[in-house]
């Protein structure tokens, strides 16, 4: 659903109107990274050599304010070892198989990136 920014020569806001713009086009950036991220977590998955499953299950997106990333390793204990995995950049370096999940998503990203801030931007001017 896109929002409508008014464009009102009449009223004399033209300035405050276009404010609006840059907020409702990186919230839609966002959206579209955000959407992107949780295909290329499904690829990481798919493509993590697994022994026991932790780094696997490790893989996660995560969001924080404008900032949208994808991570392995961390708070999941290798039933193995007892401990929590902490040898996700050694498997990466090995393997890349977060390079990869990435580089797979990475022409879908820009477009959908483009897409959705053009699918929120829709003008109307009065």
């Amino acid at each position: 659903m896109s929002e409508t920014v008014v464009l009102n020569y009449d009223r004399g806001t033209v300035k405050t109107d276009l404010s609006q713009l840059a907020e409702i086009a990186r919230k839609a950036g966002v959206e579209a990274v955000s959407d992107v991220a949780d295909r290329i977590v499904v690829n990481a998955k798919g493509l993590c050599p697994t022994r026991t499953g932790s780094l696997q299950q490790s893989i996660r997106k995560e969001c924080i304010g404008n900032s949208v990333r994808v991570r392995a390793g961390g708070y999941v204990t290798n039933p193995l070892t007892g401990k929590i995995v902490d040898y996700a950049v050694f498997v990466e370096a090995k393997t890349g198989f977060m390079k990869l999940s990435l580089d797979a998503e990475r022409d879908r990203l820009l477009d959908l990136v483009r897409q959705r801030v053009a699918e929120k931007l829709r003008l109307r001017y009065e």
